[in-house]
């Protein structure tokens, strides 16, 4: 994936887009998040190529977020990680 960008859409809602993965078997994204430089952590399955968003309802203000998207087949095979996309809520 060449795009992931995470912005506040509201007071403590994080809303990540990404570009759809350009391989056809692709079924569903992995949306991982570490805060203030911590581990990755799994935080939700998005189902679907072509659903390239999340929206995340559980940042809290004064922490650093960071996300990354792990496309996955049909066959269960998962691409790279994508580049991480960060924000501070404040």
């Amino acid at each position: 994936m060449t795009f992931v960008k995470a912005y506040m859409s509201d007071k403590g809602v994080v809303k990540i887009l990404w570009s759809p993965h350009a391989n056809p078997e692709i079924s569903e994204y992995i949306v991982e998040r570490k805060i203030d430089g911590g581990r990755w952590k799994y935080l939700a399955k998005v189902r679907g190529r072509l659903m390239p968003e999340y929206i995340d309802k559980s940042s809290a203000i004064g922490y650093s977020y960071s996300y990354r998207i792990i496309a996955r087949s049909v066959n269960g095979i998962k691409a790279l990680p994508s580049s991480p996309a960060s924000l501070r809520i404040e």
